[in-house]
């Protein structure tokens, strides 16, 4: 399984398994949290969305100090080789793409959020 390259990307996808459910905990944390602060959002799909925004920013924060974190520790560890630290990154197609999907579900929030 080596040769397929299967082992190669296990740590990562397993790392990113393993921190759906944290996710999800502390979305819900952060929601009941502006709940008890007297957020009210409405109902319906664009109360659903206008929820979205509150709960979104710390939990994006939380997560990439989460993950700096987690870096900090597979570093320290030893985890990782020494030539992995020096390789360049090559950008795609993809990623433009990617980015501009986030940047529009990101805007798109923005705007039901603090305009409707």
């Amino acid at each position: 399984m080596s040769r397929s390259g299967l082992l190669a990307c296990e740590p990562p996808l397993t790392i990113t398994i393993r921190f759906i459910p944290t996710l999800q905990r502390e979305g819900v944390r952060i929601n009941e949290a502006q709940l008890s602060r007297g957020y009210s959002p409405g109902g319906g799909v664009i109360g659903k969305l206008k929820q979205l925004g509150p709960v979104m920013l710390p939990l994006m924060l939380n997560s990439l100090a989460k993950a700096d974190t987690l870096g900090l520790t597979i570093d320290m560890r030893g985890y990782r080789k020494a030539s992995e630290h020096v390789r360049k990154m090559v950008y795609h197609a993809a990623d433009l793409v990617t980015v501009l999907i986030v940047a529009a579900i990101f805007a798109g929030i923005v705007y039901v959020t603090f305009i409707l």
